[in-house]
């Protein structure tokens, strides 16, 4: 289903985007300047900046991505939409002899992509997230926009919170790089961004 939207719509996603974004690269510029200032790096400290440029590029390819989705779509005035969970998780799957979904309470209309960040942020090293979308995208083909908004979202880096204990903090921080390195693999698989601009 399609609905009439005004340009506003698209500017606060793109807004919006642009905002978190810039507030990812300032919170690890900071991160990493007071990691500097210390005489001895803890091992969290050190697993940062062993993988930092990592980080940045993820970054920088967000950027890169949610100007070019901001290009494509400026003169678009519809967009399509679904009921979508809006808490899309595996815990929220049951599967019976009709597999189906609970907890709707907090469902929307919305563009179909929202699910599908929500299942694969929660839930990207329970399954092979890649194999699912394929087997989605026979189905429900997203749309050009869809897909590289998609792509631009999942691969802004989340922010490393410190835990009760230095154990625990490196394993969040390696769970969060796990999460960059595997969304990388799907952006490589895709490569949305450069097939849509040789189009």
């Amino acid at each position: 289903m399609y609905k009439e939207i005004d340009i506003d719509y698209y500017k606060y996603i793109y807004e919006n985007t642009i905002k978190q974004i810039e507030e990812i690269y300032n919170y690890y510029n900071i991160v990493i300047d007071n990691i500097e200032l210390e005489v001895y790096m803890s091992p969290a400290d050190y697993l940062v900046c062993r993988n930092i440029s990592y980080i940045y590029s993820a970054i920088e390819y967000a950027k890169k991505n949610i100007e070019y989705w901001y290009q494509i779509i400026e003169n678009k005035r519809k967009i399509r939409v679904v009921t979508n969970h809006n808490n899309l998780t595996l815990d929220h799957y049951l599967k019976s002899d009709k597999p189906y979904l609970i907890s709707w309470e907090s469902s929307n209309i919305d563009m179909p992509i929202y699910d599908l960040i929500s299942l694969y942020t929660n839930n990207y090293l329970d399954f092979d997230f890649t194999e699912l979308l394929d087997i989605y995208l026979t189905k429900y083909p997203l749309t050009k926009e869809e897909m590289v908004l998609f792509l631009t979202l999942i691969s802004i880096p989340k922010k490393i919170t410190k835990q009760e204990s230095m154990y625990k903090t490196v394993l969040n921080i390696r769970r969060e790089l796990d999460y960059l390195y595997k969304t990388s693999e799907l952006v490589k698989k895709y490569n949305i961004t450069k097939k849509t601009q040789e189009e």
